[in-house]
């Protein structure tokens, strides 16, 4: 008899009597997977579920079931000697029945007649920036934030990230011209949902009711499935200018950044008692409203956020008045910023444990350099650090592209498909210190094709997944969420995370084959595999070409921007309506410049002609290998065929994954050409990136037109959308018209000059009617050297 058969004998589920509510949300994924009835009752035929935390003598259970040590489990024992789920943890009750039955249905109950265990792989699984669900990107269309629970539990994660504000933006003001307050729309801290005696009244009772208010049903919607919630958060971030003219002498460090910043701002100084006392207060006051809240997860020196004298990213050498002299030796402040650092830390940490003696805090290393040495001691005790390597200090990366020697740092994006053995080092590091390491990956938005949801790349995954397992990494991260499956109905790296967690050992040809034949039946399923591995040949071979390849692409415009030889050809009023919606002040060169952001120099004129090269052989031809697979099939099936659907689906995401990757290759083309172009004297040379340039903007408007007939004919939701209106972080539902205006502006252009201004850096707007032609000797952003240009 199958496993299937066999449920469906059952008429009533037994349950302890301090049952959490996961117990009903189990009975419901049974009758509702077998069209049955099942209730909690007392028939002793019945299937008993149990929760190990549940059970009176659990420590007694264990040892008479057996169960593997320091790993979390499911025991699984059907027939005649009893019919028995028990779970090591809350969150597996759920996961573990669905997955047997939507995976195991067909297997006969025999293999499990004497009791089964099934190991998971990892002990916790969680998002961190889970950009639809609750950041950047929450408020896109058609996303249900209960759909996307529901997943992750089926997936086998343990946590679930919350801190959901429920409006789109935080209530820090900003200035004219700047951008910094967009950086307020995510990673939502403490004073964004409770007050304090000290901050009372900042902030609008109503505007704090309404993010605690969503806070809390996100995470009585995880509770429902057994998982526990968390939060991802940029701490200690800075205050308002109010409470600090209310208190002065608790100004800490001054955090803004101080090209996309136009105002200061600080945070409090966190070595002052009353500092101290407001976070206690606060993080105290959050559980009392939630309880069951089990981490936080603190990303920090970025984002409106920063530790006081920590040398790094946009906090530098200051802070408040109380931590140390400024003109110590540079050891002495890092010391004394490191021991404020992590005293912070660990206030947090042992204010939560008053109300959740499990509550524990990360935070990620790298923007401590010089402080680093100085916290590694003072980790540990529920106070972990994450992060996609621990091998690195600062910046630095220890993953590269594994097809090209000269692509630097992958790390933390999907093409680090490795976790070296060495990383085992820290991880024992950690937990000698009663700490855990939480190793970073992603498969979802944030580090990966933004705005993209849905390109399939199991076989990449899986390598990560197996690396991580086989280093013994047992607290894992998954930075940026999923993708949420109301966009994503089928989404395969999700499917192959969720086996791998409940099956570590699974042969991924098998795993795929049975994913696909559930989806489009035995007939077509190599025909959707064969698409799945074309899309990987290609995705491995991108060079990954940093900041655009993450989060650049919806910041800084490139799918609406006019890419063209010299952008300064089109005015700023024809400019303006892509222009609004950059990361960018009006004097960051990236609005002329496709190479460079403030004073960063993206790449490099040799590695963009290397790039542009490998994507036209290697990543295009592929791409439209798998449309043509799936084309071939789908321009044969009737209508009314169940697996058409679904074959669409894949083709549209796949062709918006080869427009994404078209624009990627046209930036790189833009480099390569205008600034080889600038630098050459060579007549010759000057001709053929002449010929580079004409060749990408002829290139660039069919890209965006083969772009522009899918978003007007399909009904795939095949990126990220914002429901009401266009911020940095998301292109609105006016994508077609705005793409229409570039195609426009485009044309014509492919002739022109190359060309970028020298000081457009200089620019303030209303101090036009000084000249820039001859403005004197100025040092270079880019060289620093005076008379010289970037």
């Amino acid at each position: 008899m199958t496993l299937k058969e066999y449920f469906l004998n059952f008429k009533s589920v037994l349950l302890p009597p301090n049952k959490q509510p996961v117990y009903q949300t189990t009975i419901d994924e049974i009758n509702n997977q077998l069209s049955t009835l099942l209730t909690a009752g007392p028939d002793s035929a019945g299937l008993e579920l149990l929760i190990l935390e549940d059970a009176e003598n659990g420590e007694q259970l264990k040892s008479r079931l057996n169960a593997p040590k320091d790993k979390e489990w499911a025991y699984l024992k059907f027939g005649a000697n009893g019919n028995q789920i028990i779970v090591s943890q809350p969150h597996l009750l759920f996961s573990t029945t669905s997955y047997l039955l939507e995976y195991q249905a067909d297997i006969d109950i025999a293999e499990y007649a004497a009791g089964k265990f099934i190991e998971t792989a990892f002990k916790w699984q969680r998002p961190a920036f889970d950009s639809v669900l609750t950041q950047s990107e929450r408020f896109a269309r058609n996303v249900d934030f209960r759909k996307t629970i529901r997943e992750y539990a089926k997936m086998g994660y343990s946590h679930v990230e919350v801190n959901c504000p429920a409006t789109p933006h935080g209530m820090e003001p900003g200035v004219p011209n700047e951008v910094y307050t967009v950086f307020y729309a995510y990673g939502a801290g403490l004073d964004q949902f409770v007050s304090s005696r000290l901050n009372r009244g900042i902030y609008p009772a109503e505007y704090l009711s309404a993010n605690l208010g969503r806070m809390k049903r996100y995470a009585k919607e995880a509770r429902k499935y057994g998982m526990k919630p968390g939060m991802h958060s940029f701490e200690p971030r800075n205050v308002s200018d109010e409470l600090l003219q209310r208190y002065p002498m608790l100004r800490g460090g001054r955090i803004d950044h101080p090209f996309r910043s136009l105002k200061p701002r600080y945070t409090l100084a966190l070595a002052h008692p009353y500092t101290r006392a407001h976070y206690q207060e606060l993080i105290q006051n959050l559980l009392k409203e939630i309880p069951e809240l089990a981490y936080i997860s603190l990303a920090t020196n970025d984002s409106g956020a920063g530790y006081e004298y920590t040398r790094s990213l946009y906090v530098g050498s200051n802070g408040g008045p109380y931590l140390i002299r400024e003109w110590k030796t540079v050891d002495e402040v890092a010391q004394a910023a490191a021991k404020n650092t992590m005293s912070f830390l660990h206030l947090l940490r042992e204010s939560a444990a008053e109300i959740n003696p499990e509550f524990r805090v990360m935070i990620r290393m790298e923007p401590f350099g010089q402080e680093r040495p100085h916290m590694l001691p003072e980790l540990g005790d529920g106070v972990d650090v994450e992060g996609a390597s621990f091998m690195n200090q600062g910046y630095t990366s220890a993953y590269k592209h594994e097809k090209y020697d000269d692509v630097g740092s992958v790390q933390g994006t999907i093409w680090q498909m490795d976790f070296k053995p060495e990383e085992r080092e820290f991880i024992d590091f950690m937990e000698q210190q009663n700490g855990h390491a939480h190793v970073m990956y992603t498969h979802g938005l944030f580090y990966t094709l933004e705005p993209l949801v849905g390109t399939p790349y199991p076989k990449m995954l899986y390598k990560k997944l197996k690396a991580m397992h086989r280093v013994g990494a047992d607290y894992t991260v998954m930075a940026g969420g999923i993708n949420p499956p109301s966009l994503v109905p089928w989404n395969v790296n999700n499917e192959i995370s969720r086996l791998f967690q409940h099956n570590p050992n699974l042969d991924i040809k098998t795993s795929l084959h049975q994913i696909a034949v559930n989806w489009v039946g035995e007939d077509l399923a190599d025909v959707l595999l064969t698409a799945w591995d074309a899309v990987e040949e290609g995705m491995e071979a991108f060079p990954a070409i940093g900041l655009y390849a993450m989060w650049g692409m919806p910041w800084y415009r490139l799918w609406l921007r006019p890419i063209i030889p010299n952008i300064e050809k089109i005015s700023e009023a024809d400019r303006d309506y892509y222009e609004r919606f950059m990361l960018a002040p009006p004097n960051n060169p990236n609005r002329i410049d496709l190479n460079q952001d403030v004073l960063f120099e993206l790449g490099t004129t040799e590695g963009a002609k290397k790039a542009v090269i490998r994507i036209d052989d290697l990543v295009i031809p592929p791409l439209n290998n798998a449309q043509n697979t799936l084309n071939s099939v789908i321009e044969q099936l009737p209508e009314t065929a169940a697996a058409k659907k679904m074959l669409i689906d894949q083709r549209d995401r796949i062709i918006a994954l080869e427009c994404w990757m078209q624009t990627m290759r046209n930036v790189q083309a833009w480099t390569a050409g205008v600034h080889g172009y600038l630098k050459t004297t060579e007549p010759a040379a000057k001709a053929e990136y002449r010929a580079l340039l004409k060749e990408m903007v002829l290139n660039e408007i069919d890209n965006s037109r083969k772009l522009l007939q899918l978003w007007e004919t399909t009904t795939t939701e095949f990126m990220v959308i914002a429901k009401d209106g266009e911020s940095i972080h998301l292109m609105g539902e006016n994508f077609g018209e705005l793409l229409a205006r570039k195609i426009e502006l485009m044309q014509g252009h492919e002739n022109d000059e190359p060309f970028i201004d020298p000081n457009f850096i200089w620019r303030v707007p209303g101090l036009d009617f000084y000249s820039m032609e001859n403005p004197g000797p100025a040092a270079s952003p880019a060289t620093g050297q005076l008379g010289e240009s970037i």
